[in-house]
């Protein structure tokens, strides 16, 4: 596998050491051979500047928050690498992020597209439960992936969106009806129902990336949620469609931002009401009680 090849290179180099690293998590989509050269002139996607201001963003939001953990945030900025993927790691206090140009630039990708990508990868660190069941021989350390797909949208992109006037950016933008629905059914504050629109469209970006890499004809809509329902909590990549259920449930719930998740407790700052909106998409999350 790619990262354990780069685990045992980096470990030979004397760059990092096995009492001290926490094993790569697996990436934000599937390990693919994808590679979008920073020199493709007919590649899409966002620009170099706006993959700077997205990570700006994103790492002055959490700095202080990381710090509070005992961490440092670093994320590594790797514009010219090719690669179509987000990664995330543990060296020491050390919390590391490791965002790709080749990502960046692949057409689907939008600047709003991209915050979600960053946020999913802060997720793995600071997303709370569930996590991992086996880590890296044990540790515990990192929220499972759809976990983090879930504090991207409910909590890091509502921080990220918070000081922005969402209502400005959805002008001459066309907003599926169910996302405008279900918006203003959960959050009565104009702004922060403009704000979950915002995120809702910036999932679709996403889950349009997810069906170009793996190759899906049927593409993610808002309206056809995955209708599978697991017996016990997946931590592996979700499907496509149940990807983007789970972030549009994260940008509906009107569970308060600013409220910390749970290491332990899923519960905790997030909507769990399995008749209600905005809860975990059951095609991955099981509850325990």
């Amino acid at each position: 596998m790619k990262t354990k090849i780069l685990l045992s290179l980096l470990f030979a180099a004397g760059v990092y050491s096995s009492a001290d690293v926490h094993e790569l998590c697996r990436g934000f989509v599937e390990d693919n051979t994808m590679w979008i050269s920073a020199d493709d002139k007919t590649a899409g996607g966002i620009t170099e500047a706006q993959f700077n201001a997205v990570i700006d963003k994103a790492t002055n939001l959490y700095t202080d928050y990381f710090a509070s953990k005992g961490a440092k945030l670093v994320v590594e900025r790797k514009w010219t690498d090719g690669t179509v993927n987000a990664y995330a790691r543990q060296s020491g206090s050390n919390w590391i992020v490791s965002m790709f140009g080749g990502l960046a630039r692949h057409e689907t990708i939008t600047q709003d597209g991209f915050a979600v990508v960053i946020c999913h990868e802060i997720g793995h660190h600071v997303g709370g439960a569930p996590k991992y069941k086996s880590w890296g021989g044990g540790s515990d350390w990192a929220s499972n992936e759809g976990q983090s797909d879930y504090f991207a949208s409910l909590k890091c992109l509502r921080k990220y969106f918070a000081d922005e006037d969402n209502i400005a950016a959805l002008e001459n933008v066309e907003v599926d009806p169910l996302v405008l629905e279900r918006c203003n059914s959960e959050h009565s504050n104009p702004q922060e129902v403009a704000a979950c629109a915002r995120i809702s469209l910036a999932a679709g970006s996403v889950a349009r990336l997810f069906q170009s890499l793996r190759n899906e004809s049927t593409p993610p809509l808002y309206n056809t949620p995955d209708a599978r329902v697991v017996s016990s909590t997946s931590d592996s990549h979700p499907g496509t469609q149940c990807r983007m259920d789970t972030y549009f449930g994260g940008a509906v719930c009107a569970a308060d931002h600013n409220v910390e998740v749970s290491k332990t407790d899923y519960r905790v700052g997030t909507c769990t009401d399995l008749n209600g909106l905005g809860t975990r998409a059951r095609c991955w999350f099981a509850p325990t009680n």
